[in-house]
């Protein structure tokens, strides 16, 4: 990271070059979706990117340089790496339901932060983007070194050619973090107006930033509690040792609410060994078309307190955590330094199960407090 931002990504430029057509034909597919009103201000607003202050000066150079060196569009390039921020126009994922409801979220992502019989932690993850195959395809991990010539990384994502921000990481050695999206408490256009003028952190790029500058788990948990955010987000971290593992509820200013590895709950969401997180508030009941929750909360009641590292590793391996949209699985164990990324392809998730599904959790099992959103 000791290099200009221009040459940080050469690399992967010199790899990914040959994918523009399939990055462009995303783009292509993403925005019919959109209202014309919203592309056609997006497009506007990306050709002046010294306003968007939800990106660094550096992050504005790095994508220059890929969407150049790729040959994409650098207004498109833009573009998608906001996505979070306008995810509220994109489509939705049905994947309980019986295709007649419609949930809030376009990504619908799982992350798991378990405690193990032998006291260590480790993080699981998977990213449910609506994403083709061939987009999953380019995804990669992406080892970022201090210097030159470093024998080791400092930290790694779970990257895609042309996006600079991180959606999920490892400070190798210290602690893994995760996002999944958060749709309560935030409407798209202010989410993506104000990032752009008043320098709020877009979520992704935020989790890129304390990756690189919070040496330790207490300080990427005090930065992702205090900061400013351009959009509500649920943030989940593991650290390396026992029992630091947690979720945030963060809404754009303030901290919704918080659960920590050990805060055992009615509602199955945290426990003696595991937190557990899909895309709802904890007072919030899931829709029925998006209820990975309950399935979750039930395959994780079922381990116990003996649970080893596979074992919580099936949990989100299994129907629906594991579902037609999720298109990595990343694991992680700070302790060890482990921080695995693994392409999830349509054709691969399990089948769904004759079985009925579990009795839903729902807001009147929940024993914690949260503030006002």
């Amino acid at each position: 990271m000791s290099e200009a931002p221009e040459t940080r990504w050469r690399e992967v430029i010199a790899r990914y070059r040959s994918a523009a057509p399939v990055i462009n034909a995303y783009f292509e597919g993403l925005v019919s979706k959109f209202p014309r009103a919203v592309v056609t201000l997006l497009s506007k607003l990306a050709g002046d990117v010294a306003q968007w202050h939800t990106l660094s000066p550096d992050a504005r150079r790095e994508l220059r340089a890929l969407a150049d060196g790729i040959g994409i569009d650098f207004g498109r390039a833009v573009v998608l790496n906001v996505l979070y921020e306008l995810r509220e126009f994109g489509p939705k994922n049905n994947v309980t339901g019986d295709g007649a409801g419609e949930p809030p979220s376009f990504g619908a992502c799982s992350s798991l932060v378990g405690l193990d019989a032998d006291g260590v932690m480790s993080h699981h993850r998977n990213l449910d983007w609506q994403l083709p195959d061939a987009v999953r395809n380019l995804t990669f991990r992406c080892d970022f070194y201090a210097h030159a010539g470093d024998a080791a990384p400092v930290y790694a994502g779970a990257c895609f050619p042309g996006y600079v921000g991180v959606l999920s990481g490892s400070r190798l050695h210290q602690y893994a973090v995760t996002i999944n999206e958060r749709m309560e408490g935030g409407n798209p256009i202010v989410d993506a107006l104000e990032g752009i003028f008043l320098g709020r952190w877009a979520p992704t790029h935020l989790v890129r930033h304390v990756l690189a500058s919070a040496a330790t788990f207490d300080d990427a948990v005090a930065a992702f509690r205090e900061v400013h955010l351009a959009a509500p987000v649920y943030l989940i971290l593991s650290g390396a040792q026992k029992g630091e593992g947690l979720f945030i509820e963060r809404a754009r200013t303030s901290v919704h609410a918080e659960r920590k590895v050990g805060d055992v709950n009615a509602d199955g969401l945290s426990s003696t060994n595991y937190v557990f997180k899909t895309n709802y508030d904890v007072d919030v009941a899931p829709p029925a078309a998006d209820d990975r929750r309950a399935y979750g909360v039930r395959y994780l009641r079922a381990l116990g307190a003996n649970a080893t590292r596979a074992d919580f590793a099936r949990v989100v391996q299994r129907w629906p955590i594991w579902n037609f949209h999720t298109s990595y699985y990343v694991e992680a164990v700070p302790s060890e330094g482990i921080f695995d990324v693994l392409i999830r392809l349509k054709g691969d998730a399990p089948p769904r199960p004759p079985s009925p599904p579990p009795t839903r959790d729902v807001r009147a099992t929940w024993t914690g407090t949260s503030t006002t959103t």
